[in-house]
């Protein structure tokens, strides 16, 4: 089989995904990609584990009779967390998941005070807080569950009304002091300056994309040796 007969496969709720797959193609991935953005089922914020597990297993089902496929990227936080695993045990490639770098944080910060943002599905799973403790447990760790972000960049809402929808979804953070944020969703690394607009620059914002694309080389680079 010729290399370029198989495709990484991307899946996310929607548009969030394509950060992870762009640094990706600049790091000049010799495989071809596959995005799918399951927008039939957008917000996946909304939904339940099962819903989102049986949501990746039939994406799957469609993506490998069309073509062969050599991973799978989870290129969103929330199917990571709460469906990865029962992905996994239904697939016979590598699946790679998204996972915010609350770790990365922890070595960053200067005051300790670490701000993570994640759906309301990601937030209900022990998974953030377990993260928190194994990686950042000498650190005060705040995590909010938001509600307009991600169809804020589906929508492409910009200016003042993301400003709006900001101070709402984020007001949780006035008292807290932070001085590092964790983007615990893929769609948020396209609100980064907006973000940094709301936090007047004072705090430094962390999304996942570089750690997800050094892992998928790290495993194609396996699989090719």
């Amino acid at each position: 089989m010729n290399i370029t007969d198989e495709y990484i496969l991307f899946i996310d709720s929607g548009l969030g995904g394509m950060s992870v797959m762009d640094m990706l193609i600049k790091k000049k991935c010799k495989y071809p990609i596959a995005f799918y953005a399951d927008a039939k089922h957008f917000p996946y914020g909304e939904k339940s584990v099962h819903e989102i597990a049986g949501f990746l297993e039939e994406i799957y089902k469609f993506a490998i009779s069309q073509f062969s496929v050599k991973m799978i990227v989870i290129a969103c936080n929330t199917a990571s967390i709460s469906a990865i695993d029962k992905l996994r045990a239904v697939v016979d490639v590598p699946v790679v998941g998204t996972v915010p770098a609350i770790k990365t944080a922890a070595e960053l910060t200067k005051n300790g005070n670490i701000g993570v943002i994640a759906t309301k599905t990601s937030v209900k799973q022990n998974y953030l807080s377990d993260l928190a403790d194994r990686f950042a447990s000498d650190s005060n760790v705040y995590i909010c569950g938001t509600e307009h972000l991600a169809t804020a960049v589906e929508k492409e809402v910009t200016g003042d009304e993301l400003q709006k929808l900001l101070e709402d979804d984020l007001a949780f953070f006035a008292d807290k002091n932070i001085d590092t944020l964790v983007l615990g969703c893929t769609h948020y690394t396209f609100l980064k300056d907006g973000l940094d607009d709301f936090f007047k620059g004072k705090v430094r914002i962390i999304d996942s994309c570089d750690g997800v694309t050094r892992r998928i080389l790290s495993l194609l680079s396996d699989s090719d040796n």
